[in-house]
């Protein structure tokens, strides 16, 4: 099942990812940076650098939800994009992660899932 949020499946992996201003987490305080770093290598560490580099830079303020779309081939995981959405679940960014039509269409079906 493909849905908006937190989740872990078979062909999905997502996850909400604070700004790198926000300090506050269960009564600590913590360096700015520190929640999003944590975020990004939870449940979406296997993300390509391209993709948390570009959460890094463009999330400063902003709160993101990163999506992976992939498929199992021998035990690997292939990861054939990444869709990032605001909080309300509008599109920011689309990664296409491998160049090929296959890819492309798995993204562009698993979008209309988690987009408003």
């Amino acid at each position: 099942m493909i849905t908006t949020g937190n989740q872990i499946g078979n062909t999905v992996l997502s996850s909400y990812i604070r700004p790198h201003s926000e300090t506050k987490c269960n009564g600590f305080t913590n360096p700015p940076g520190h929640l999003q770093e944590y975020d990004l290598g939870n449940i979406v560490n296997e993300a390509p650098e391209m993709v948390k580099d570009w959460v890094r830079e463009h999330g400063k303020h902003r709160r993101f939800i990163v999506y992976l779309f992939f498929h199992w081939r021998r035990g690997k995981r292939i990861i054939h994009g990444a869709v990032i959405t605001d909080k309300e679940h509008l599109l920011v960014k689309t990664f296409y992660l491998r160049n090929e039509y296959k890819s492309w269409s798995v993204v562009n079906e698993a979008k209309k899932y988690v987009v408003n």
